[in-house]
């Protein structure tokens, strides 16, 4: 069950998708993501998108989140400092990454805050998120 909860409609399940906004961290993904799983959910699931963005790649999520039906559905925390305010809240960690990753750290406090993490196979991800 993707949400800690009886049914899948009785939570309002929130996804963290955390790193910097840019087009090889696969965010667009995230979106595509978000649509499929709020078809026919009495209660959406929350897309909270947490870090910097340098090269306004948020305007263009934003943009896809209007076409897709989902913007209601999408958070944009910025830069939050301290891990207890990044993954309070989050049922699960997206790192949905089409670039190499190399030491995977949101995948690892994730984890260490009882998170967890769903990843794509780029860079060291698989190997961090083994078993």
């Amino acid at each position: 069950m993707l949400f800690r909860s009886a049914s899948p409609n009785d939570k309002q399940g929130v996804i963290g998708v955390i790193g910097t906004l840019e087009m090889q961290k696969g965010q667009s993904f995230a979106l595509q993501v978000l649509s499929v799983l709020n078809r026919g959910r009495a209660k959406k699931v929350i897309l909270r998108f947490i870090g910097s963005d340098p090269f306004n790649f948020g305007s263009q999520l934003k943009d896809e989140a209007n076409l897709l039906g989902v913007a209601k559905n999408v958070e944009f925390c910025g830069i939050l400092t301290s891990r207890k305010a990044i993954y309070t809240g989050l049922d699960l960690v997206l790192i949905p990454s089409s670039v190499r990753e190399s030491f995977c750290l949101v995948a690892i406090e994730a984890l260490a805050e009882g998170v967890p993490v769903i990843a794509s196979s780029a860079g060291a991800l698989p190997e961090v998120l083994e078993g």
